[in-house]
């Protein structure tokens, strides 16, 4: 049996089927529609936190290259400082901290993003807001900065993810050293009805930025004025959408800021200030070698450490003396000691004549090491205050135990490693007062000073020369023909460029007088020992018949002592005085007229005899300061001690066979102590702040052509030389005193 299909049932199954279909067409496309939706509003924030990150980014790099060219664009500072950030919304940061607008010096600070400052345009955020910045207090370039600030100065932010883990460890503990400033896109406002920051034309980020950020950040706390003393102080990044925390943040770490500096091709300053220091500590040396074989001035710091026992040498170690790198406040390098003195340590030998250290392949009184940086990369987890904290390895490439921890710690004197710093990668080693250039002295190189003989007048003695003898014409029988003694260091030193020398003496008895020469070592090589003439001529000029006269070329400080008037003595006043002598009108041999003041030599091309000497004021109009005649106060006279210093600068043209000489010497009886350390510092010309009062006692300047016609066979006149003492008496005993005696060429 067949089913009958009524038409208007089909019909109706028809119409369902399309009703359904058409359901089925709207369900799907609402369904396209809200997933487009949706994806449009992922894409957008997308879009959103890509273009906000971006703009961070270019803050960031901003503010790196302000830090690593900080110095370039302010006078007398180092690198690594960071701008304070603008409190007042006009773009600049704040410079001058007088009303407390870049915090304290242990303060964090946070305001707006200095944009003008880093020479950005008006930097905003996606949402359209402007830019926020906070700044560790270390960083900061405040006009109260904290020093020191080098590559192991650390940051005091730490910084979060927005679910609670660690992005950036504490500053303590990573090696990344914390943040030193983390820039911040607040994006709108979660607080309803926030405070806004107002704002003009001028100040297109609001008049009161630094007072409102608590409207916008939600990622950090500061107090009502925008600062923190929170250590560390916490950074907790938000998210775009974020409805407790939508701040999104960039941050600079203090690796970032110095792998940008040490990219520089200037090294920072590193190697001038070590040219400085070692400069300035050789001084401390060689000065204490004047007065003592010990170190004295030239120890390190009050927190240095013996190294005796079983070492290889015994010596000090610690870190850096007060040193004086420029007289110029304003120098760079005086910044840079105060910034990066910590990075160094300070070696000296305990015995200042043993020359206990080799570094790189010299013999040295003493070593400058700088540390290389954490070899972690980043700052060390504290400023470092011991060895291993600072020279963490041997610093040699080789492993060899040669390098700045052992030279430190006394394994070894021995330092095998870089002497320039170039990458910061390697420790450096720099010699001090090295025996190359070791300065004559009387507590190292007495015992190689020489009489001349007869040793009549001349007494060598522990630390000290003495010249003269009581009761030799009465007791002892010596002809006053023989009352002469030389005494010549036996060390020979390059004139080259001229000479530095210093010494005192006491007068016992007032007898003639003596003289500091300078001899010719090229015709008085050492174990050789000329001596003149007895009486007024002093042991300096004439033939005494004994021994060798001392000819020419030849150089003399005479210091004139006799308290007689009854005559007047080789040109001079008869009494205490003070003169330069060279050579009189024979230019081959020695001759009575060698110390006569104004004797003149009548061979064009040498020099004459200066007439200038220092007198007594009072009755010669002359000024100058020896003393009285006979008695009275003054410089030459018995008890008292008198201070020497000669500073000659030289220079020889070598076509024309000539040498040419500036003289300048002083004798003092009372220096400050200020005066003394300069009389006493024989590595550096005798001018200075300290001692401009003290007026040159005797000078002159002069020319001479080679020995004896200036021909080019005539060996050049006081190539190398030779440094000693003459002296005389006649029937008047003499005793003075010699001390502390020192020289060094320029």
């Amino acid at each position: 049996m067949r089913r009958h299909i009524s038409p208007h049932s089909a019909g109706r199954s028809q119409q369902r089927g399309y009703a359904l279909l058409i359901m089925l067409v709207l369900v799907t496309m609402g369904i396209l529609f809200t997933l487009v939706s949706q994806l449009d509003v992922v894409s957008m924030k997308w879009g959103r936190s890509q273009n906000t990150q971006a703009t961070l980014l270019q803050a960031k790099e901003a503010l790196i290259g302000y830090a690593a060219t900080y110095r370039d664009t302010h006078a007398g500072e180092v690198f690594g400082y960071l701008p304070c950030p603008d409190a007042d919304g006009d773009g600049a940061a704040e410079t001058s901290n007088t009303d407390g607008t870049c915090g304290g010096s242990d303060q964090a600070v946070v305001g707006l993003l200095p944009y003008k400052t880093l020479g950005l345009g008006d930097l905003r955020d996606a949402s359209g807001e402007c830019l926020w910045y906070a700044v560790s207090p270390g960083q900061k370039a405040s006009m109260n900065k904290v020093e020191p600030m080098n590559w192991d100065t650390r940051g005091q932010i730490k910084i979060f993810d927005s679910d609670g883990t660690t992005v950036l460890a504490d500053p303590a503990d990573g090696i990344e050293g914390g943040a030193v400033a983390v820039i911040f896109a607040a994006s709108p406002p979660l607080t309803v009805n926030a405070t806004g920051r107002g704002g003009n034309s001028n100040n297109v980020c609001g008049n009161n930025g630094k007072a409102v950020w608590a409207a916008y950040l939600e990622s950090a706390a500061f107090d009502s004025n925008g600062n923190s003393t929170a250590s560390p102080l916490i950074v907790t990044r938000g998210t775009i959408d974020g409805v407790s925390n939508n701040d999104q943040i960039t941050w600079i770490t203090p690796k970032e800021i110095f792998d940008r500096v040490k990219k520089r091709s200037d090294q920072g300053g590193v190697n001038a200030l070590s040219t400085a220091a070692a400069t300035s500590l050789t001084a401390k040396i060689n000065t204490d070698l004047v007065t003592s074989a010990a170190p004295a001035s030239a120890l390190p710091a009050t927190d240095y450490a013996t190294i005796s026992g079983p070492t290889p040498y015994a010596g000090y170690v610690g870190t850096l003396p007060s040193l004086t790198i420029s007289s110029d406040p304003n120098n760079i390098l005086n910044t840079f000691l105060d910034n990066w003195s910590n990075q160094y340590r300070y070696v000296v030998c305990s015995n200042l004549c043993g020359y206990c250290l080799n570094v790189g392949g010299q013999s040295c009184n003493g070593a400058l090491l700088f540390g290389a940086e954490n070899p972690a990369g980043g700052p060390r987890p504290v400023q470092p205050t011991q060895l291993t904290d600072l020279f963490e390895t041997d610093g040699a490439t080789n492993g060899d135990g040669k390098g700045a921890l052992g030279l430190a710690n006394g394994t070894s004197n021995l330092f095998s490693g870089t002497s320039a710093y170039s990458s910061g990668a390697a420790d450096v080693g720099v010699c001090l007062a090295p025996s190359s250039a070791k300065p004559i002295t009387f507590n190292c190189s007495l015992t190689n000073f020489l009489e001349a003989a007869p040793t009549n007048l001349v007494t060598i003695s522990g630390q000290n020369i003495t010249l003269g003898k009581v009761d030799i014409t009465t007791n002892n029988g010596y002809s006053s023909s023989n009352l002469f003694g030389c005494a010549w260091s036996n060390d020979v030193l390059t004139f080259g460029a001229g000479l530095r020398t210093y010494f005192n003496f006491v007068i016992s008895n007032s007898g003639r007088g003596f003289t500091l020469s300078i001899i010719d070592a090229i015709k008085y090589p050492a174990s050789t020992a000329p001596c003149g003439r007895s009486d007024q001529y002093l042991g300096y000029a004439g033939n005494n018949g004994v021994s060798s006269p001392i000819d020419p070329p030849k150089i003399g400080l005479e210091i004139h002592t006799t308290t007689s008037t009854s005559s007047s003595s080789q040109g001079g006043p008869g009494y205490r005085h003070a003169a330069l002598v060279y050579w009189g009108n024979n230019n081959i041999s020695a001759d009575n007229d060698d110390n006569i003041h104004g004797a003149i030599n009548t061979v064009a091309g040498y020099p004459s005899n200066p007439k200038n000497r220092v007198d007594d004021p009072a009755s010669t109009g002359v000024s100058g300061n020896l003393g009285p005649t006979p008695s009275g106060s003054g410089v030459l006279v018995t008890g008292i001690t008198v201070h020497v210093r000669i500073d000659i600068v030289r220079s020889y043209d070598a076509s024309a066979h000539q040498g040419s000489y500036n003289i300048k010497a002083w004798l003092v009886k009372s220096p400050t102590a200020a005066q003394l350390a300069d009389l006493q510092n024989i590595t550096q010309d005798f001018i200075s702040s300290t001692s401009g009062s003290l007026a040159t006692t005797v000078s002159d300047a002069f020319t001479t052509l080679d020995l004896p016609t200036g021909a080019t066979s005539d060996p050049e006149a006081l190539q190398k030389i030779r440094i000693g003492f003459t002296n005389a008496q006649g029937a008047s005993d003499q005793v003075i005193t010699l001390q502390n005696f020192g020289a060094l060429s320029r």
